[in-house]
């Protein structure tokens, strides 16, 4: 598995796009530990399940969990949280405000909610 193929969808992990797929991991991984030991924890859970099926037909398989695996990557490689990579890039850089949330968490939100910070 490579960054590319995480990345393009080809990774063969499960989407994880739904509420109900986050139910099982968040029941047993949400409240341990810091966000990158939960993502951690959690790429630990989706690398255990059936791989999607890749065919001549389906040549792709949007997941969000792959989204959270690249993200380990590079926390990796950066030494820093994604967290912290992204308030260096979005709030230091940018001038946004974030708030990180699990996927789906509240009626299907996404991963990193951003608000944007008003201009006086």
């Amino acid at each position: 598995m490579t960054l590319r193929d995480l990345l393009t969808h080809r990774a063969r992990i499960r989407s994880f796009t739904t509420s109900k797929e986050y139910e099982k991991p968040r029941r047993e991984i949400s409240s341990k530990g810091s966000l990158s030991n939960q993502r951690r924890k959690f790429i630990e859970y989706v690398i255990q399940l059936e791989p999607e099926n890749l065919n001549d037909s389906v040549k792709y398989v949007y997941s969000n969990a792959s989204y959270a695996t690249a993200a380990s990557m590079l926390e990796k490689v950066a030494g820093k949280t994604w967290e912290e990579l992204m308030m260096d890039i979005f709030h230091r850089d940018i001038g946004l405000n974030l708030a990180f949330k699990w996927p789906n968490q509240l009626m299907d939100a996404s991963l990193g909610v951003m608000k944007r910070r008003a201009i006086a």
